[in-house]
């Protein structure tokens, strides 16, 4: 019964529509890329996180973005709010918030490998690398997602450059891997009891989970 959110890369724009195809709003964001889409509530109103490639960090920093849905930029995340040494490259992929806390989760998916986790207040409270668990490190954690359906929270991470799902929990600490039958999972959807995981090449799979 939502409304439809999507970006438009070149002009840079966010567009929202119904489930009729019709445009109900739309505004302008400053962005490069716009390569992920997150939404969150607060207090029953939302808010959209934009995960900006940059120029895939290249001639303008990449960045993460919260507006509201008027296009008001209210926080901006960066790799200098991330502590990271110079040398480190930072272009985020994806960024999720996590149900209840509101904490900041951001994959580092064409940088660094790496999932940074913050606060509200832009406070890294820790970062993995996929080295935590018997499955080993990320290459290019692209896409991340909170599945709230359990007890217990869960975080699924594309680990697409090693074609396989890690899952973690949301402290930090790996629980399983999936890792039949995919190749370059990059993006989730959730319904009912299935998992559509976009691939590259046009390619869906979908899982019982």
């Amino acid at each position: 019964t939502g409304d439809i959110i999507t970006a438009h890369n070149t002009v840079p724009e966010i567009l929202i529509f119904d489930q009729d195809g019709n445009l109900k709003k739309s505004f302008l964001v400053p962005v490069i890329e716009n390569h992920g889409l997150a939404l969150s509530e607060e207090n029953g109103k939302e808010y959209l996180w934009i995960t900006d490639t940059g120029s895939k960090g290249v001639s303008r920093p990449a960045q993460v973005l919260k507006v509201d849905l008027e296009g008001n930029v209210l926080l901006k995340i960066n790799k200098e709010d991330l502590k990271l040494p110079e040398a480190d490259k930072f272009v985020p992929t994806c960024c999720a918030i996590e149900p209840g806390n509101g904490n900041i989760w951001i994959t580092d998916g064409y940088g660094s490998s790496r999932i940074f986790c913050l606060n509200n207040k832009k406070e890294l409270l820790f970062k993995i690398d996929g080295s935590e668990g018997s499955a080993g490190k990320f290459n290019c954690p692209h896409w991340i997602y909170f599945d709230s359906r359990k007890k217990n929270v869960e975080l699924y991470i594309a680990d697409r450059g090693n074609n396989r799902i890690q899952v973690y929990d949301t402290k930090g600490k790996f629980l399983r891997c999936l890792d039949t039958g995919l190749t370059t999972p990059s993006v989730f959807s959730i319904f009912d009891n299935y998992m559509v995981v976009g691939e590259l090449k046009a390619r869906l799979v979908i899982l019982d989970i």
